[in-house]
């Protein structure tokens, strides 16, 4: 797991590179080998569809941190689908069909930022995105949905189906009173489930769909893989879905 003091040092390492633009220059610009975590921040990085910004990013947390390990490309562009899926199954062991399914409609090539397209891959009500029609950069993580999130572990620190379910009925509730265009039909409920699915199995245990706080809390707020991150389990397409069909029949769930 990685320890608090771990994320205060990333907070403070963060803050002091980026104090200075040319620190920050020359960071971005140094080539780092494969498997050194960098997150590019400030102006440098957008995940906005018509982004122009050196590095790209996208709303996913599980790829961001591909690309800040340099395991695809570091700046976010010119990705090919092969080494999206070949980085997918490597590091998150997916089998061939789950990471075919991961990838989806993406063409050939593609930066990060195409992942933003609206009610494709995006989507209102994420987790820890504000929705896009409310403004803000959708690589960017709302810090009050953020904190929120970590609010929901269990006793035991840990997150399963049932806090993740939870979780999605109140995003969707939310999106309904504060987004006048919120969309949230089959498509979205079904990418909605699968993320969730995702992050219990793809960041989790496989065999038990949990994960614990730490473990998350690094993936998605530091889009960094945890120190201890192993993946002893194939991640399989059949058990992404009996996740997924677990966690959104929570989510749609009607309370007496």
């Amino acid at each position: 797991m990685v320890s608090i003091s771990v994320y205060a040092f990333a907070s403070v390492f963060a803050t002091v590179i980026f104090a200075s633009s040319t620190g920050a220059t020359l960071l971005c610009d140094a080539e780092l080998p494969v498997g050194e975590y960098y997150r590019p921040c400030g102006d440098k990085v957008s995940g906005r569809f018509d982004a122009k910004t050196p590095f790209r990013r996208s709303p996913c947390p599980g790829i961001n941190t591909l690309a800040n390990h340099g395991y695809i490309n570091r700046d976010g562009k010119n990705i090919t689908r092969a080494q999206l899926k070949q980085a997918v199954m490597i590091h998150y062991k997916a089998e061939d069909a789950a990471a075919e399914a991961f990838l989806g409609p993406l063409p050939d090539v593609f930066d990060l930022n195409m992942f933003t397209s609206h009610n494709k891959q995006e989507h209102d009500a994420s987790l820890v995105h504000t929705d896009l029609y409310l403004g803000e950069n959708p690589s960017e993580f709302n810090r009050d949905l953020l904190e929120d999130v970590f609010r929901r572990a269990d006793n035991n620190g840990n997150f399963g189906v049932q806090q993740l379910g939870e979780l999605r009925k109140d995003r969707l509730a939310t999106c309904l009173a504060q987004n006048p265009n919120c969309t949230f039909e089959e498509h979205q409920s079904t990418l909605a489930g699968g993320e969730a699915a995702l992050i219990l199995t793809g960041f989790g245990n496989v065999a038990t769909s949990t994960v614990d706080k730490d473990t998350l809390r690094s993936f998605l707020e530091f889009e960094r893989f945890p120190s201890d991150y192993a993946r002893p389990e194939v991640l399989t397409l059949n058990g992404v879905v009996a996740t997924a069909r677990k966690v959104t029949a929570i989510a749609t769930q009607v309370t007496a």
